[in-house]
């Protein structure tokens, strides 16, 4: 980790959970199937990213960086996308995101019915948009609805400054706008090294991060109005999950009829 990042949290209880981390990813037992395997991996990668999160709220900074974060504040839940022209993925989820979303979206579905309906008029408006739209999670009262399954890029971004995280929002998240979320990316970054290199052994090529949010969600909902969820554990899942992947790499989720 860069020592640039230490302000953030005390840098012993980094090390120790990033240790624990590579630990249980090499540890890690094949399950049955590919898309098994990813979830199991998915399932520590959100585990020890909540801890890190709780570390990191719980430490006492020094100096000029104090935690501005509050419950009710929506600034980044207001997401660039790539469907949006100008757009980029300074904002982007992980590959084990998109597997740990796809393995709770029964609860998802569960805490929000109309998730569907709301990702696909996500995506479609924010091709149209002039302002940077809002998460199709995102409650009227500016609460997250996926909060316990939201992203691993969502549980590691902290700020002290407001008005800086207006002002990121407006520049698409780029570098050296905020100091306290680029220290915020670090630290996720070097999170993410042990399962970055877990999921290359296990699916060589597959990119890590680079993920966009409006587009994954929109094409997980077109998943669910498939009703590929029902009969999910019916179908042959190392085929099927093979194909998920392919077509969201290939955007192509909207023209695909798994059930052909």
């Amino acid at each position: 980790m860069d020592l640039a990042t230490e302000p953030l949290l005390p840098r012993e209880a980094f090390d120790q959970l990033l240790a624990e981390a590579m630990a249980r990813a090499n540890a890690l037992e094949p399950g049955p199937s590919t898309y098994h395997t990813l979830v199991q991996l998915a399932d520590i990668y959100h585990e020890l990213g909540n801890r890190l999160s709780g570390i990191v709220y719980g430490t006492k900074l020094e100096g000029e960086f104090q935690l501005g974060c509050a419950a009710g504040c929506d600034t980044c839940c207001h997401i660039p996308s790539e469907v949006r022209p100008g757009d980029n993925r300074n904002f982007s989820m992980s590959y084990l995101d998109v597997i740990w979303l796809v393995a709770n979206y029964d609860r998802i579905k569960a805490a929000n019915p109309e998730v569907n309906l709301k990702a696909r008029a996500a995506f479609d408006g924010a091709q149209s948009a002039r302002a940077v739209p809002p998460c199709p999670h995102l409650s009227e009262e500016g609460s997250c609805r996926i909060y316990e399954q939201r992203p691993m890029s969502c549980k590691i971004w902290f700020s002290a400054d407001l008005s800086l995280c207006i002002i990121n929002r407006q520049r698409g998240y780029a570098a050296e706008v905020n100091p306290l979320t680029d220290r915020s990316k670090s630290v996720l970054t070097a999170f993410s090294e042990p399962f970055a290199a877990h999921l290359e052994r296990l699916d060589p090529g597959r990119d890590f991060w680079d993920y966009d949010f409006l587009t994954i969600f929109s094409q997980i909902a077109q998943l669910d109005e498939h009703r590929l969820f029902d009969t999910f554990r019916e179908l042959d899942e190392h085929r099927l999950f093979d194909t998920f992947r392919e077509k969201i790499d290939a955007g192509e989720l909207s023209s695909w009829e798994p059930f052909d």
